[in-house]
């Protein structure tokens, strides 16, 4: 009789995980191996290959040249991709949801050999959401450890549109996001925190920030990283807008609807005084009626002149103030919009001073309320800050041109640099075919004058690209809004929009698709701007993390149910 210690110990079942791709391999040496040496080969138990024979011969129904390639390692790797990049482009990027995701495989006829259930999607979902956000860290330490070392201007908001507040922080001539976290409020040291944990691995120093005028903005860049806060034009202008140029066009909205009753007012008195005269036999001899019609007829015609001249003076206020909102804008540059040339700080001071003035005796001629005049004299305040801004450029600059050792010659051949890239730029910044063809203008003609430049031909090309890399970074410190964020915050909105609701895992996925997924037209990515490094393609790696699921059995009595149903 064996004790229990003399038992022999029994060996458990290993089970191992093999891919889809690897079934199909093995599945196509059955014809040159039996059941049992196959088995053996391959280190797997007999039944297991029993099991995916028997399903692929229940495959072999409609058409089996169908199954016949599914089934095989390259349809398996086909539909691999096919699900993964699905998933990927039309609902993690996009505004697909599941439900119609499900509804396009069954159409495709692919359910039947990948799990394509609303239940089995939602699982696959979840496993590409983690392996997206594992990536993004992986790639951002990755090539945070090799990027050149770069000083950056910030541009810096926050939204409501999730259930909670959002902070949101991009570098703004990469795209680049550098934070984008939930948090319970936008003090200046919650700020302060999330930045700080945001580029503890990054090899960049912030010279600005640019957002709008919040308290907990200006203290973060002033008090905690002691650097400039440069004010959002963009907010300067919706001053204005709220201030003097929508009220002008209510004004002139409601000027036209008088006038479109004043002549319906007009014809009816005119058909009144037309029916008077046709019964009377002369103009003498109008009847009471007839008469009041005509000086009604008269007294009209004076309004009309009276409306027709308030409109046009209207409309050429709101040009005239349209104009001088626009010079604000054109005016807020470090280098002439015309010639290239460096601004001094004290020029765009007059400037935008003019602009304003102009603007004030508009505000005063129209007769606005003091609410909408305060409007005007908020954005007026901030062309302070607006200078400040341009000085702490041109002292960058100088920095710049001390560290490269430049002579007064060579200085002015770098500054014309920074100019060519600075307006480089802002054509793709720019809105309307007139004013890019205009900042296309200008851009020729300053890689005209650098071609012709002396000192700049006789660099040598490593020098020249030292050259490049600097008048780059200086032309990218001069940010003057943050209209990076507020596009940001417009996607967002729309994705929230569509599915109704959006959890902090899904912002972090959103984050590392805008950064490492999402290209411009030059198909390059903000990761890719921002590193200076081409990153790893998101796809393969995802195809190298996740695996298809297989379909479910059917139970016999739902399927004919299904089947009633549908009958």
């Amino acid at each position: 009789m064996n004790t229990l210690s003399q038992t022999p110990d029994k060996n458990t079942r290993k089970y191992q995980h093999i891919s889809r791709e690897a079934q199909a391999q093995i599945l196509q040496k059955m014809h040159l191996h039996s059941e049992r040496d196959l088995a053996k080969q391959e280190n797997i138990s007999r039944t297991t290959l029993q099991h995916w024979k028997a399903r692929f011969e229940t495959l072999q129904g409609e058409d089996p040249a169908l199954t016949q390639f599914f089934e095989s390692p390259s349809g398996q790797a086909f539909l691999h991709t096919l699900y993964v990049a699905t998933l990927l482009v039309f609902h993690q990027y996009g505004n697909c949801g599941i439900p119609s995701l499900e509804k396009f495989f069954s159409m495709i006829k692919t359910d039947r050999f990948v799990g394509s259930s609303i239940p089995s999607l939602q699982r696959m979902n979840k496993v590409l959401s983690r392996h997206i956000i594992a990536f993004g860290k992986e790639e951002t330490e990755r090539l945070a450890s090799t990027m050149p070392h770069k000083a950056i201007c910030c541009a810096v908001d926050e939204n409501y549109i999730l259930n909670d507040l959002t902070l949101v922080a991009i570098e703004p001539v990469s795209d680049f996001i550098l934070l984008e976290e939930l948090a319970k409020d936008r003090k200046a040291e919650t700020w302060d925190k999330v930045c700080r944990g945001a580029l503890v691995n990054l090899p960049i120093t912030i010279q600005q920030f640019v957002g709008d005028e919040a308290a907990g903005l200006i203290k973060l860049a002033t008090h905690h990283f002691k650097v400039i806060k440069g004010s959002d034009l963009f907010h300067v202008q919706q001053e204005i807008t709220r201030g003097l140029t929508a009220p002008l066009a209510r004004s002139l909205e409601q000027e036209k609807r008088t006038k479109d009753v004043l002549q319906k007012k007009k014809e009816e008195s005119l058909a009144k005084f037309k029916e008077d005269l046709k019964s009377a036999k002369g103009i003498d001899e109008l009847s009471k009626r007839g008469v009041n019609a005509g000086r009604r007829l008269c007294d009209i015609s004076k309004q009309e002149k009276k409306n027709e001249k308030t409109i046009e003076t209207i409309e050429h206020k709101k040009e005239e103030a349209r104009e001088n909102r626009q010079a604000i804008s054109g005016a807020y540059h470090p280098f002439h919009s015309e010639t290239g040339k460096k601004q001094e700080p004290k020029e765009v001071e007059k400037a935008l001073e003019s602009s304003f003035a102009a603007l004030e005796k508009i505000a005063d001629e129209q007769n606005l309320s003091d609410k909408q005049k305060e409007k005007l004299k908020k954005a007026k305040s901030l062309i302070s800050s607006m200078i400040q801004v341009l000085i702490f450029f041109f002292a960058f600059l100088s920095s710049t041109i001390k560290e490269l050792t430049l002579n007064e010659e060579e200085a002015k051949s770098f500054e014309r640099l920074v100019s060519y890239y600075y307006w480089k730029e802002r054509i793709r910044k720019t809105s309307g075919r007139k004013n890019k063809n205009k900042i296309r203008a200008l851009v020729e003609q300053l890689q005209n004058e650098l071609e012709i430049d002396f000192i700049w031909s006789q660099l040598h090309p490593e020098r020249q690209h030292v050259w490049r890399l600097k008048a780059l970074e200086c032309a990218g410190i001069f940010q003057r809004s943050s209209s990076c964020v507020e596009g940001r915050n417009g996607c967002l909105s729309l994705k929230f929009h569509a599915f109704r609701h959006l959890t902090a895992e899904a912002l972090q996925v959103l984050t590392v698709l805008h950064n490492f997924f999402s290209k411009r037209n030059d198909q390059t990515t903000a990761a890719e701007r921002f590193f200076e490094q081409k990153p790893r393609d998101l796809l393969v790696y995802l195809l190298g993390k996740v695996e298809l699921p297989r379909p479910r059995k059917v139970n016999p009595d739902r399927k004919r149910k299904e089947r009633k149903k549908a009958a």
